[in-house]
């Protein structure tokens, strides 16, 4: 998944450093917060994009789902801290929206040996992950056929929204995407029983797990754990496939 920030270079030019810094800071507490709830890994921040993987460096089956809560959670965060930040910042600080774009495939993950070395993700699903979201629009989330198709493969077929016509990407050529819509978007009656009573079960055990990581984990301490079994892997690096 990546994310960027809509108009953010605007913003920030008559904004003062630290004003920006704490904006950041604001947004990337909260994501990393749902990123820990929800068991997905942060792979890095580039000024205001945020990158984020399901699937490594432990494989799971419904990756495509649990970053598609993951990325609606973010936007929700999004909006609370900037509303909640204007008051500090300055107007239009609330009305700051965030793209997002999501695609699923093969990647090649690992550390590269060399002075401040981090952790990093290669390959052409990396770039089209990133076409997504440039490509997106405010507070939306841009989802591949790919990614499309994996949701709708796990029932959650009312989650997903065919965009209107094919998207030209760099790079990639023309394309079919969708949309993936807000809870609030989805008809009540549109998911199966049996898909409602796991959606309920599933945002039960993250609030528990949202509660503890509070109360005892800083966010940090797991991201630095995860890294270092990484480490213990391979000793040059670690490869992982998401399916």
């Amino acid at each position: 998944m990546f994310a960027d920030v809509e108009n953010f270079t605007a913003w920030s030019s008559i904004r003062e450093p630290s004003q920006v810094f704490a904006l950041l800071e604001a947004i990337y507490t909260a994501f990393d917060r749902v990123a820990f709830r929800r068991g997905v890994f942060k792979v890095e921040t580039v000024g205001d994009c945020y990158v984020a993987v399901c699937g490594l460096p432990d494989p799971r089956k419904d990756h495509a789902v649990t970053m598609c809560r993951f990325a609606r959670d973010c936007i929700d965060e999004h909006i609370l801290a900037v509303h909640r930040m204007e008051s500090t910042l300055g107007p239009g600080t609330g009305d700051l929206r965030i793209r997002m774009g999501l695609h699923s495939g093969p990647v090649t993950a690992g550390v590269l040996r060399g002075e401040r070395s981090r952790f990093q993700l290669f390959g052409d699903t990396v770039n089209t992950a990133g076409r997504m979201e440039s490509s997106s629009e405010g507070n939306r989330i841009h989802v591949s056929d790919q990614t499309a198709r994996l949701v709708r493969e796990a029932g959650r077929e009312d989650w997903i929204q065919r965009r209107d016509g094919k998207v030209n990407l760099k790079g990639k050529g023309t394309l079919q995407i969708f949309w993936l819509l807000h809870p609030k978007q989805v008809k009540p009656d549109g998911l199966g029983q049996k898909a409602r009573l796991a959606d309920r079960k599933s945002n039960r055990r993250d609030a528990g797990a949202d509660d503890h990581s509070r109360a005892q984990v800083p966010i940090f301490v797991c991201v630095e754990t995860l890294c270092s079994s990484l480490f213990l892997h391979d000793s040059s690096g670690f490869s992982g496939i998401i399916n």
